[in-house]
């Protein structure tokens, strides 16, 4: 068995190990960290990149909690990197067959450092590298290289991983992105979270470049996907990416606050609301969200569901407080590139 560690979106560990468990077979959960999640299976990494939840995927090498806090680590580190058992990832290289380049076996040092230190990810970096470099010989290459040695510090504890996924898997789908491109790893996560059972109508009212109703044609094939927005240059680049993955669409130029759309014939809505930061202003957003979400709440069956992200907390809670006919079900908040939205899960029922 290998023992991997899997980066996620914080917020979202358990979605991802859900679809470990229902995916793959024989998986051995290790831990769940902030953002993190430890793993054994004797899958190799390829087919580990195709489940849909999941950023960056790393061989796991060593673990410590022995780190010291004072600039003695980087003593430490040294002597640390000197021991780690990594003559064996040329070998792996061959076996996973994954590219090498053309100075193989050549290797960088990432940190990624949190907590309080007196020392910095680049003096981790150095100190790691110098007893990697003088047990193994390799070299030391900052582009073309082919192993990326990542080093997760927090506070006194210590993981060595090898980065297997040269890019971000949710850059994966997708050849064209706007500015509020929502990545399809958090999109996965609403579409589950949103309960889908096959032959339902889903809709994203503001789906910008349509990560969600893309998504859902790769992951939840067996449903109507529609969406639409109000500014018709993400909805081009939204088509360009259906083509890249030769994949049907149903996109139209509208208004979410006045859909063409039946009353009570949409199964679920799910969508990436705007936050006023890089789209509107919450100003703004003060009076779209209310006459959006009504309208949300008439295109859905009796017992429909919503999936909405957001960072306007206030908000929502007041429209939920007034909508008497709006259940919240589920609400987590998550951290996608430093932003700290959340996703909230809602029913709508008593309509008449």
């Amino acid at each position: 068995m290998f023992t991997y560690l899997a980066t996620v979106c914080t917020g979202l560990e358990d979605i991802f190990i859900d679809e470990l468990i229902e995916k793959i077979p024989q998986i051995q959960i290790v831990s769940k960290l902030r953002g993190k999640v430890i793993f054994k299976s004797h899958k190799t990494p390829k087919e580990l990149f195709n489940l849909r939840s999941v950023n960056h995927l790393f061989l796991l090498i060593e673990q410590s909690s022995d780190l010291p806090i004072s600039k003695k680590a980087l003593n430490w580190l040294e002597n640390f990197g000197e021991k780690l058992n990594l003559h064996q990832l040329p070998e792996l290289w061959d076996k996973f067959n994954l590219p090498k380049s053309k100075f193989f076996p050549a290797f960088r040092v990432s940190a990624v450092r949190s907590g309080e230190h007196s020392y910095h990810s680049p003096d981790i970096e150095r100190a790691l590298g110098t007893g990697i470099s003088k047990a193994t010989k390799w070299n030391v290459k900052m582009k073309d290289f082919d192993f990326n040695i990542f080093a997760f510090v927090e506070n006194n504890n210590i993981i060595i991983a090898v980065k297997l996924t040269k890019l971000a898997l949710f850059r994966r789908d997708k050849i064209r992105f706007g500015k509020a491109t929502l990545k399809s790893t958090v999109a996965y996560a609403m579409l589950r979270l949103a309960k889908i059972k096959g032959n339902q109508i889903i809709l994203d009212p503001m789906c910008g470049t349509a990560s969600i109703l893309l998504e859902g044609q790769i992951s939840f094939p067996k449903n109507l996907y529609l969406g639409g927005d109000i500014d018709i240059y993400p909805l081009k680049l939204a088509v360009e990416n259906f083509k890249y993955n030769n994949l049907t669409f149903n996109l139209f130029h509208w208004d979410s606050r006045k859909l063409p759309i039946q009353s009570s014939s949409i199964d679920i809505i799910i969508s990436n609301l705007p936050y006023g930061r890089r789209i509107g202003s919450h100003s703004s957003n003060k009076k779209l969200y209310p006459k959006a979400i009504k309208e949300f709440v008439r295109v859905l069956k009796n017992e429909g569901r919503m999936v909405l992200l957001t960072q306007e907390r206030r908000l929502m809670s007041s429209i939920l407080d007034k909508k008497k006919n709006l259940n919240l079900v589920h609400v987590r908040k998550v951290n996608i590139g430093g932003m700290l939205p959340s996703i909230y899960v809602i029913t709508v029922s008593y309509k008449h």
